[in-house]
């Protein structure tokens, strides 16, 4: 090869190299995968805003947030789907404190937002995860499924930042054990000995009163017969009314809706060996 030819090809090759190196430039640069659009449901440009957002939280909050979309999950219920997923994709250990995974699930039509670790444990109550699905319900019925994984992010974030609700717990259904996050301790339970002595006491206790109130009205059991035929009197009188109208008043009551949180989140154990809290909603 000539010389002349090698100094126009050492270029080229140069330019190659740099294009081939770029791709890994820029994965590095997005940071970890959180989006998994399985049901191509989403644009390369939402894929990749969602990504980077999920980037983001990851990194201020040390947890996972998880998207997915599915068309198919394999005969499972919408909630066993994203534990697996979550389980098997490495989440669930991956050192970080919890995280939540938020699946569109086209296959079973249904809204599911599980949760783990401190997601689940501190800050995402049961009335939380309502809010949660309630924030992208619409734009999901819509088919704006950018836009409803933004806004249940977003919503997630706002209950992280409002901490943790007063008197917060969590109920393993499957177990049936209580666990208060303030205290660590169980909550007691009482035996069924201890049921069956109070409800004894209770009715013993409610005898002797409905016992006490009918001697009152019996008078000591019947020994005293009052003489109404000697003391009563009758007295009738005419007495006339004449219709002249009527006036309705209407008055609307209002119902205050309660916003308290009840505190609890329920749990379960996954196949995989994970506890999870969450709900779902079909749509």
């Amino acid at each position: 090869m000539r010389k002349r030819d090698r100094i126009f090809i050492a270029p080229l090759l140069a330019v190659s190299l740099l294009f081939a190196a770029a791709p890994t430039a820029l994965a590095a640069e997005s940071g970890e995968q959180f989006v998994f659009d399985k049901a191509d449901l989403l644009t390369t440009e939402e894929e990749d805003e969602l990504n980077d957002m999920a980037n983001n939280l990851a990194e201020n909050f040390n947890m996972n947030f998880i998207i997915l979309t599915t068309d198919d999950v394999e005969g499972k219920e919408a909630e066993v789907y994203a534990d697996d997923f979550y389980m098997d994709n490495g989440f669930y250990d991956d050192g970080k404190d919890g995280g939540a995974i938020y699946l569109i699930d086209m296959d079973n039509r249904r809204v599911q937002v599980e949760t783990a670790g401190d997601m689940k444990v501190r800050y995402i109550t049961d009335d939380r995860v309502d809010g949660i699905i309630d924030a992208g319900y619409e734009d999901v019925k819509d088919g704006a499924y950018a836009a409803a994984f933004e806004a249940m992010l977003n919503a997630t974030v706002d209950y992280i930042e409002d901490g943790v609700v007063d008197g917060k717990y969590t109920y393993n259904e499957d177990a049936g054990e209580y666990d208060y996050y303030d205290t660590g301790k169980e909550i007691r339970q009482i035996t069924l000995a201890e049921f069956l002595i109070a409800l004894g006491i209770a009715l013993v206790a409610g005898g002797v009163a409905v016992s006490c109130v009918i001697g009152t009205y019996y008078l000591k059991w019947g020994a005293y017969e009052y003489p109404y035929k000697e003391k009563a009197k009758l007295k009738v009188s005419r007495k006339r009314d004449d219709f002249i109208g009527s006036h309705v008043s209407h008055r609307h009551i209002e119902h205050e809706s309660s916003s308290s949180d009840s505190g609890m989140t329920t749990t379960h154990d996954s196949s995989g060996g994970g506890n999870f809290g969450g709900g779902g909603r079909d749509f």
